[in-house]
């Protein structure tokens, strides 16, 4: 509903942009009356109206034969969305980052009396080539082992994210909500939402690395801020995490980063 949504909002305020704009839609046969079972409200999510002036042609991106969205396939970077359990219809980003190519091995190289320059190149993008010799080198002869690429998993709202399993599994970093402590479960569950218990188990569920709580509930303050009396921080969610995960749980903050390492093949 995002190309309708911005089409009415534009439209009906008579709004023009100083730029174009382009929507690529994910689209999903599920509608909100699955979800809440208010099936005799069924608003119209499709944008079959005009388009806005600033508005280019978008794509329309449906799912594949194992219910997941191929966002993007070129490049260094591959993004899947998969299907959450929420309230409305919500969504779980999966970035992949291509494996990294092993490194020349220059002391085979030399062995194979293969002089510096071209021929490296060659190697390098997968090319085999021939010695002065008359030997064909292929490019596993002299490349060491690849190294896994990066994966990162970003959750929106959900209060089961069994969905995003298989697509999930072996993060380097999993971003999760973590709307309530443990004690609230049940009426976290009804909204839609997760607690950090929850968010904890499905970190080591699907075997990540590290766990970055985000989407708290406002009665939970920064870490580090003054408490007054009855008043919890962030740090409460990110204990409860803890017992269920391990250390590595942080919670997430406005313009704070986090490195994630390249997972080197020795």
């Amino acid at each position: 509903g995002l190309r309708r949504y911005l089409r009415m909002a534009l439209s009906l305020s008579r709004s023009m942009l100083g730029f174009q704009y382009r929507v690529n839609e994910v689209i999903t046969d599920t509608k909100p009356g699955d979800i809440d079972g208010m099936s005799d409200w069924t608003p119209n999510y499709i944008a079959d109206e005009q388009p806005h002036p600033n508005e280019l042609p978008g794509m329309d991106i449906i799912p594949s034969a194992k219910g997941t969205w191929e966002l993007c396939t070129s490049g260094p970077l591959k993004v899947v969305a998969g299907l959450l359990k929420h309230r409305v219809v919500s969504f779980g980003y999966v970035i992949k980052e291509d494996d990294i190519p092993g490194k020349l091995q220059v002391e085979k190289l030399r062995e194979f009396g293969i002089p510096s320059g071209p021929l490296y190149g060659k190697l390098k993008k997968g090319e085999s080539i021939t010695t002065t010799s008359g030997t064909m080198i292929h490019p596993n002869d002299v490349i060491g082992p690849s190294s896994p690429g990066r994966k990162i998993v970003i959750l929106g709202d959900t209060c089961d994210s069994t969905g995003m399993i298989d697509l999930s599994m072996e993060a380097d970093v999993l971003v999760h909500e973590a709307t309530n402590e443990n004690d609230h479960y049940v009426k976290c569950v009804e909204n839609g939402h997760s607690t950090s218990g929850m968010a904890g188990k499905f970190a080591k569920l699907i075997g990540a690395k590290k766990l970055i709580l985000n989407h708290f509930s406002q009665r939970y303050k920064s870490s580090g801020e003054e408490l007054k009396v009855d008043e919890e921080s962030v740090d409460k969610l990110v204990q409860e995490a803890q017992i269920e995960f391990g250390p590595q749980v942080y919670a997430a903050e406005d313009l704070k980063s986090f490195m994630i390492p390249i997972n080197r093949t020795t």
